[in-house]
């Protein structure tokens, strides 16, 4: 972004003053700085309008390189549940079919080493653009203290506001057979 402003003299005269390129930061696009989520329900809140794609990243099929990014570890072997907000995308015909947020869960520390637990995309490979679309949840088995990262990215383009419920939900004491 480039600033202009506009400066009048003592004299009468006027001055255009310009400063910059500069770069406005959007919150939540740098990996490396990504704030870390407190507990096990959360509200995930951003724009990915001006977030950028870093070295190394790897999009998810048919999104746009405009991602954002969050921290969160858990607390115990368990299911992270994220509901994401649809209502901000633009769709078309039956529900959630068209652009739209798309909320994916990362496990690992870095980003070369990150691996896909699960995401929100739905027919990512169709040929017809307005075949791939997103769903309302992203449902991940994590383990307890695995580093997990979320990424928000846009479906076909898509930049705006990027939405998502965060919630925690511990495995049950009694899943093993043996016991």
């Amino acid at each position: 972004h480039l600033f202009t402003a506009e400066i009048r003299t003592a004299d009468g005269a006027t001055r255009a003053l310009t400063a910059g390129p500069y770069r406005v930061r959007v919150p939540h696009d740098d990996f490396d700085t990504t704030p870390t989520l407190a507990d096990d329900q959360s509200e995930l809140r951003g724009d990915n309008q001006g977030a950028t794609l870093e070295a190394g990243e790897r999009l998810l099929p048919a999104t746009s390189g405009h991602s954002l990014w969050w921290l969160w570890q858990a607390p115990a072997d368990g299911w992270l549940f994220l509901e994401v907000d649809l209502r901000a995308g633009v769709h078309f015909g039956p529900p959630w079919r068209g652009l739209g947020p798309v909320f994916s869960v990362w496990a690992g520390e870095t980003l070369p080493t990150l691996a896909p637990l699960a995401n929100n995309l739905i027919n990512p490979g169709a040929a017809d653009p307005l075949d791939r679309t997103v769903g309302p949840l992203v449902v991940a088995p994590v383990q307890a203290g695995q580093t997990h990262f979320i990424q928000a990215d846009g479906l076909g383009g898509y930049t705006g506001p990027m939405n998502a419920d965060l919630q925690f939900v511990p495995w049950p004491a009694n899943d093993d057979f043996a016991n």
